[in-house]
C-alpha cells in the first residue's frame, strides 16, 4: 500500500522498493477460481476454456482469457463461465454458442 492508501499488486520477482511510506500487507497465491479483491484493486486469472463475468453498474462486462486487474469502486467479479455450455444468461443478454455444421434460430420479443 503506498501513501495515498492505494492498493499495489507486484508480480513474481524480486522488487526494490524505493519509498519510506510504502507498505507490505501480504502476498498471496494467485486463485484460479476467484478473484483477489484489497479495497478498491482487484486482480483476476481467466484460464483457458473459461470467460470472465463482472458486472459494472449492472451492466455485464465479459473478461477473456488471462490475468485482469484493475482499480474500480463499481466493478465486481461475479464468476467463471464454462466456454463449454450452449446458453449462458448474462443479465439483459444472452450468449449463445453454435457448433460447427449447425444454425441456431432465436426470437427477440416474439419476432
Amino acid at each position: 500500500m503506498n501513501e495515498k492508501q492505494e492498493y499495489l499488486f507486484a508480480q513474481p520477482a524480486m522488487h526494490n522498493i524505493r519509498g519510506c511510506f510504502m507498505r507490505h500487507c501480504g502476498t498471496h497465491k494467485l486463485p484460479t477460481d476467484d478473484a483477489l479483491v484489497h479495497g478498491s484493486r482487484c486482480i483476476l486469472m481467466v484460464e483457458q476454456g473459461f470467460l470472465g463475468l463482472a458486472f459494472d453498474n449492472g451492466q455485464p462486462v465479459l473478461l477473456p482469457l488471462g490475468i485482469h486487474v484493475w482499480t474500480s469502486d463499481t466493478l465486481r467479479y461475479k464468476r467463471d463461465i464454462s466456454l463449454d455450455e450452449h446458453m449462458v444468461s448474462l443479465g439483459p443478454y444472452t450468449l449463445i454458442t453454435v457448433d460447427e455444421d449447425y444454425a441456431a434460430t432465436t426470437q427477440n420479443n416474439g419476432k
